[in-house]
Order: structure tokens, then sequence, then C-alpha cells
């Protein structure tokens, strides 16, 4: 292997992790077509006010019996910023301002 397509391999990985998404469930109560919560995560050391982008995802939520069809039944788009080095505040609403009730799932990546 040259040095070259050593080093791709390098920045390749280093890309691919800086842009993975962290998955994770969110109980967003009952009755509330807006909101926002505050999320502990796994990543320390975050710069406090940089941008996190936020999805929601097709992962099967266990407390609905592991339904895979939410982003459908009701959208919500979310996004966030780090609050601390260790806490990303999440503002979230439905797409068509529908009542969300209980768990949704999402992912998260911290921007720059």
């Amino acid at each position: 292997m040259s040095r070259l397509d050593s080093l791709w391999q390098r920045v390749v990985a280093l890309v691919r992790d800086r842009v993975a998404f962290v998955q994770f469930e969110a109980d967003l109560g009952a009755g509330q077509s807006s909101g926002s919560f505050d999320l502990a995560t796994t990543q320390a050391g975050l710069a406090v006010g940089a941008l996190v982008e936020v999805v929601q995802t097709a992962a099967p939520i266990g407390s609905k019996g592991n339904a895979r069809d939410e982003p459908e039944v009701c959208p919500i788009i979310a996004t966030g910023y780090a609050l601390t080095a260790s806490t990303v505040r999440i503002y979230w609403a439905t797409v068509h301002g529908d009542v969300a009730v209980g768990s949704y799932a999402f992912a998260y990546r911290i921007s720059g």
C-alpha cells in the first residue's frame, strides 16, 4: 500500500467517525406538538454552543411494539445545540401540528 493510499484511508476513517449519527429514544410526553429536552451525551468535551443536527429515524421503538412507522404517522423535525460539554438541548415540533405521544426514535451528530 502506498503512502497516499494509507493517508487516504485515515482521512476516510476520520470523516466517517465525525459524521456518524448517535441513535437515541426520547419520551416526548403526551398532548404536545412541540417542546424541548436535554440529552446527556456519550461524547465528552463538546464545544458549548456547537450546532447539533437531529433527525427522526425509523429505528424500532420498544414501547410501541417495535414500530418503525412513526416518521410516517407523526413526522417530527428537531434541532439543537451543545448546552454544556456533555449535554445537548434539543428543540422539536411535529410537522403537521399533530400531538406527539410517548417515545420516538432519533439520531444526532455534532456539527463542526
